[in-house]
């Protein structure tokens, strides 16, 4: 797993790591997907440790420097029991610093030291809804948006769902919770991304991957 720290200009920034790049060397071949910053300047990649068969979710921790930081978790890494295929796509940092991190279907959370956290809700969302990003609220509760299957061979769409800090799906947004635009057909591939307008309100931006990729960009009333 590699981290890279650029300075204002672009270029590698040489007090990182080395030269610039810091390397997590763990075991087993790894991958980062997402990244957050914590209050006390730890850097956290999320990714997946990699066999012939299977993925492993897992958590690593860097220091300032771009060293592994042996506090977090287990000598710098947290892993998760998920199945053999899951990733972790998506990352964010919660106010008491704690971690949020998002596989396609499940959320997990963990303190700001990398302990699992047992009372959290992250199996709230299942089918029809896959999970993309993530973004969190100054009073944590949290934003997830992803596709949303549609049955009966109706529309398909993407959505938006705000979860209070415990996981648990906070009703007094959108429609018992969600928010969904039908766009037709989602095809595999589809991504939305969403962020915090200074308001409070949701933005998302949502690709299809089709034969010319179409870009979304939907905005929903529904801050704090």
């Amino acid at each position: 797993m590699l981290l890279a720290r650029y300075a204002p200009d672009g270029t590698l920034d040489p007090t990182f790591g080395t030269n610039g790049i810091a390397t997590a060397n763990v075991g087993l071949p790894s991958i980062g997907y997402a990244a957050a910053l914590q209050r006390s300047g730890r850097i956290v990649v999320a990714g997946s440790f990699i066999t012939i068969s299977t993925n492993e979710p897992a958590l690593v921790g860097f220091d300032p420097d771009g060293h592994v930081d042996e506090r977090f978790g287990d000598h710098g890494v947290v892993t998760f029991d998920l199945g053999d295929q899951a990733l972790f796509y998506g990352l964010v940092t919660t106010p008491d610093d704690g971690l949020i991190a998002a596989t396609s279907d499940a959320l997990r959370r963990v303190d700001a030291d990398g302990r699992h956290d047992p009372t959290f809700h992250g199996d709230t969302l299942g089918y029809p809804f896959t999970v993309s990003s993530l973004a969190v609220q100054d009073d944590g509760r949290l934003l997830v948006s992803g596709t949303a299957r549609a049955p009966n061979d109706a529309s398909d769409g993407f959505y938006v769902a705000r979860l209070h800090p415990d996981g648990t799906i906070d009703p007094t947004f959108g429609a018992e919770g969600f928010a969904i635009t039908r766009t037709l057909f989602i095809t595999d591939g589809a991504r939305s991304f969403v962020a915090l307008q200074p308001d409070g309100d949701p933005v998302v931006a949502a690709v299809l991957p089709r034969e010319r990729a179409d870009l979304l960009l939907l905005r929903y009333h529904g801050g704090p």
